[in-house]
């Protein structure tokens, strides 16, 4: 079974780039589970923006049931985002909007 929690097959392109990026080698098993799981949510969030985004003909109760699962999804992904300590560090990320003069 820990196997398949660690499984990265299903996990999209850009989730795998994204691993890579914000999970260290020596990460715990519980983080790194963490971590996929996070990132198949962003991977399912995708999904459901691109369905929306080629949907224009689907009725509107159809429409604003995925713009729905789209919040739901976003939140989501945002609130275990934030829990695992991966949002936005200016320590790490640099300054935004800041010049040297």
């Amino acid at each position: 079974m820990k196997k398949a929690l660690t499984d990265t097959a299903g996990l999209s392109q850009r989730s795998q780039a994204i691993l890579q990026q914000v999970l260290p080698a020596k990460a715990s098993p519980g983080r790194r589970i963490s971590v996929i799981e996070v990132l198949r949510c962003l991977d399912r969030l995708n999904e459901v923006r691109d369905e929306l985004n080629g949907t224009k003909s689907t009725a509107t109760a159809s429409r604003f049931g995925l713009i729905g699962l789209e919040i739901q999804l976003r939140e989501q992904f945002l609130t275990m985002w934030r829990r695992l300590g991966l949002a936005f560090s200016p320590k790490v990320d640099g300054l935004i909007g800041i010049v040297d003069e």
